[in-house]
């Protein structure tokens, strides 16, 4: 028999970061262009700033979602707050798996989805034990949440 050890790290999808964001109020007119590494989703809980997405403006709005893939070009102008997630979901072979294709890349969602925001951020980094796999498992609800709400607009 084979004992195959896990680690709650060997689950995917891996997160990178859960945390609140704010832009600091001198902050420059806007950042500088990046590429995104992991896949990242932020939820926006303010009315200002601008959100530029491989070259696409969309005005931030309390509410709305942002969902980008590794290789997005991304930029922003201040001011706004928001909650961000950046993941690692290499091993789902997510070219080939439509959930994460199909997700727009700013969308109106709900309070209920910025909910799931807030139990992410509040797991990331606790030490306890299963602390993890109930993180990746929001993680999951939200990518399932964020594809249905982008499917039941169609």
């Amino acid at each position: 028999m084979n004992d195959a050890q896990f680690t709650e790290a060997d689950f995917l999808p891996r997160v990178c970061t859960a945390r609140h964001f704010e832009t600091q109020p001198n902050a420059p007119k806007s950042t500088v262009p990046r590429r995104c590494e992991h896949y990242e989703t932020s939820f926006y809980l303010t009315d200002s700033g601008t959100l530029f997405v491989n070259g696409q403006a969309y005005a931030i709005k309390r509410n709305y979602v942002r969902f980008v893939r590794p290789g997005d070009i991304v930029y922003s102008s201040p001011s706004f707050r928001c909650m961000t997630i950046h993941f690692d979901a290499n091993a789902f072979e997510t070219e080939n798996l439509g959930v994460f294709s199909d997700i727009p890349r700013y969308f109106s969602a709900s309070e209920e989805i910025g909910r799931i925001y807030e139990k992410c951020i509040h797991l990331f980094g606790n030490p306890d034990v299963g602390s993890g796999l109930l993180l990746n498992s929001y993680v999951l609800r939200l990518i399932y949440s964020l594809y249905s709400i982008s499917h039941r607009e169609k």
